[in-house]
């Protein structure tokens, strides 16, 4: 698996669609798990039990963070490189104490708009212009709702909710709501800056071609 994504990530002359695929592998697996371990009733149960699919996306994940991380640290790409880290130390920390159903809910949140966002760039690059508008505000709606939206509703949980549990593990509860929060503020940032491709590449264009 960690050929795979080293694969997908770094042959260079099909970067994009190489990235694109392995965005669409991770959401799969990441979609399979969570419709097979979600459990709200053991949310914040320490070493629940799950199905293999859950370690599949756990390492699926782990995987793809840890090659994206050595790129962009190649790249010195700061922003993108405490990212990848933080999603790292997130995924080790919850796995470490066995805070399992969160992390398969916030996998789901954040792929839910990856596949959009790669596939718009591989089309862009390959001058399918159409595709790419169409599917670059796809990833924007769905950026939206899954990033700005659900994500605070699941910081709910994991911050207001966890805190009153009497057993809950303090060291998991602040090292990984402290890095969740930050990469929330992070989605802010990132969505200033959809928002402005949006007006400039799609809804601009679209009314010049009018």
């Amino acid at each position: 698996m960690f050929m795979l994504h080293l694969g997908l990530t770094c042959r260079r002359k099909t970067l994009e669609l190489n990235r694109a695929v392995a965005a669409v592998w991770n959401f799969g697996i990441v979609s399979y798990a969570l419709f097979q371990s979600l459990d709200q009733s053991s949310l914040f149960a320490q070493y629940s039990p799950m199905p293999p699919s859950f370690m599949i996306a756990v390492w699926n994940e782990s995987i793809f963070y840890g090659v994206h991380l050595i790129e962009e640290m190649l790249a010195r790409n700061t922003v993108y490189t405490l990212h990848h880290a933080g999603a790292l130390c997130t995924i080790a920390t919850g796995l470490h104490y066995g805070y399992h159903q969160p992390m398969i809910v916030m996998f789901g949140v954040f792929t839910a708009s990856s596949p959009f966002l790669y596939i718009s760039k591989w089309a862009h690059h390959n001058q399918h212009d159409a595709c790419a508008k169409v599917m670059f505000a796809l990833f924007s709606a769905v950026f939206f709702v899954s990033r700005i939206i659900a994500c605070p509703i699941a910081l709910k949980y994991t911050v207001v909710d966890a805190f009153y549990v009497p057993d809950i593990n303090r060291v998991a509860y602040v090292t990984c709501n402290t890095i969740l929060c930050s990469l929330y503020v992070l989605q802010w940032h990132w969505f200033k800056k959809i928002v402005g491709i949006l007006k400039l590449q799609v809804f601009r264009r679209a009314i010049k071609t009018d």
